[in-house]
């Protein structure tokens, strides 16, 4: 039960954050009269956050990849299932959990 709260936390903040980034970037350019009301790529860039972008690409990625799995028997049309079942649990457990999950907690001291 944890686990899907987590992920489904994780899906609305994918989509929540991408639209304050928008709505501050806007609110910056209504101080600013001479910018148009369209954030430029610049302002967007720099009010969201990159493990976002990360985690959406990932989410995407392992998406596509299950998908194809199921419907072609091979993810991407390169990896049978056992392969891909491999890939994914060794960027997701080890090296996920274990080294990069480490390394983020070691960041919080």
């Amino acid at each position: 039960m944890a686990t899907i709260t987590k992920l489904t936390r994780n899906l609305f903040l994918a989509g929540v954050i991408p639209g304050l980034t928008y709505y501050t970037a806007r609110q910056e350019n209504k101080m600013d009269t001479s910018q148009s009301m369209i954030p430029s790529f610049q302002q967007f860039k720099k009010y969201f956050p990159g493990f976002v972008a990360g985690f959406i690409a990932m989410s995407l990625l392992r998406s596509a990849g299950d998908f194809s799995l199921a419907s072609s028997g091979a993810a991407f049309a390169i990896f049978d299932q056992d392969t891909w079942k491999w890939m994914t649990n060794t960027i997701g457990n080890d090296i996920g959990s274990h080294y990069l999950l480490g390394t983020a907690m070691v960041s919080l001291l």
